[in-house]
């Protein structure tokens, strides 16, 4: 069975994940990626979920296994979510897709959005929302993937009901945080699915 599991994740096979009812498709841009015969993490047979900090390009990034965040929301947001993608890559980074988190959930915290939100919420340097930035209990960011022409899909922490999870019904014209991401680019094959951001364009000002 741990052999079946492995071979899935290396080929970038959808994973189950319930944590959550989904009531749209999600629309994620993928890249074509070739699969290869070996395991998952930093080295052979392991999966490293890096939960330490790291300081890259002068800005301080939290590690979430094959992922890199930014601690704290892009300066100048909240943002429109057009804006929140543009900003993203004017900055060397991206929105994360919807994809991405799932996994992060499904493989190192179970599924369980309590464990999630019990890592990533709170005071520590490394987590990636704290209280004083959700006053009426919750905080929604913006991921870069689409449910339709009107509306895109966010990750969000709830302090209420002490969970993390993601949603499909913000509008675009909504404003809200956003939180880039890069791949670590010292873990490979970790069967994370391939993300890309629509790229928007405008119009220069006359």
């Amino acid at each position: 069975m741990e052999s079946v599991l492995n071979q899935i994740i290396d080929w970038g096979c959808p994973l189950p994940v319930d944590t959550f009812e989904r009531l749209v498709e999600v629309i994620d841009t993928v890249i074509e990626r070739v699969p290869t015969p070996t395991l998952a993490g930093r080295g052979p047979g392991q999966i490293d979920v890096g939960l330490g900090c790291e300081l890259i390009e002068d800005r301080v990034f939290k590690e979430v296994g094959p992922l890199l965040f930014t601690t704290r929301p892009l300066e100048g947001s909240p943002y429109r979510w057009e804006d929140a993608l543009a900003a993203c890559q004017e900055a060397g980074y991206r929105l994360p897709c919807v994809g991405e988190i799932e996994f992060l959930v499904d493989q190192f915290y179970r599924g369980e959005g309590e464990r999630a939100f019990e890592n990533l919420y709170g005071s520590g340097i490394c987590t990636l929302a704290k209280p004083e930035d959700s006053p009426n209990g919750r905080i929604s960011f913006w991921t870069g993937t689409e449910a339709d022409d009107a509306y895109s899909w966010t990750f969000f922490f709830d302090s209420n009901l002490e969970t993390f999870g993601v949603e499909s019904g913000f509008p675009k014209s909504a404003t809200l945080p956003c939180l880039c991401v890069k791949r670590d680019p010292e873990v490979f094959n970790s069967g994370i699915p391939a993300c890309y951001n629509k790229t928007i364009d405008r119009v220069p000002a006359q």
